[in-house]
């Protein structure tokens, strides 16, 4: 990331912040779906397990949404940096929830 050019210095902390979000979160997120796939029947725990990693993901935005307030209207960064940048996380949270579904079953991982 350091040979990247960036608009602004909130952009280029937004880009950071996202590209670790979305590290962190997805490598849990991920860690917890062959985790559930342990359990004869994992769909209520995936279901469980998916609302709790979707608040939980949200909750690590605050201290980004305190900096964009800061931030001059002509600097803020957009709200598709943040769907550019944390995909890791987006992955992770689809396969927690097709398991919920049922779309993935335990069968395809024995």
């Amino acid at each position: 990331m350091s040979l990247i050019i960036f608009d602004s210095e909130e952009q280029r902390i937004a880009i950071e912040y996202f590209s670790r979000l979305s590290d962190t979160v997805g490598a849990v997120g991920i860690g917890v779906c062959f985790t559930l796939l342990q359990f004869k029947d994992p769909s209520i725990a995936a279901a469980i397990s998916s609302v709790v990693f979707f608040i939980w993901a949200i909750s690590l935005g605050t201290e980004f949404r305190k900096m964009v307030k800061r931030a001059p209207k002509a600097s803020k960064p957009s709200i598709w940096l943040f769907i550019r940048y944390g995909w890791f996380g987006y992955i992770s949270l689809m396969f927690m929830s097709f398991i919920a579904l049922g779309v993935i079953p335990v069968e395809w991982f024995q």
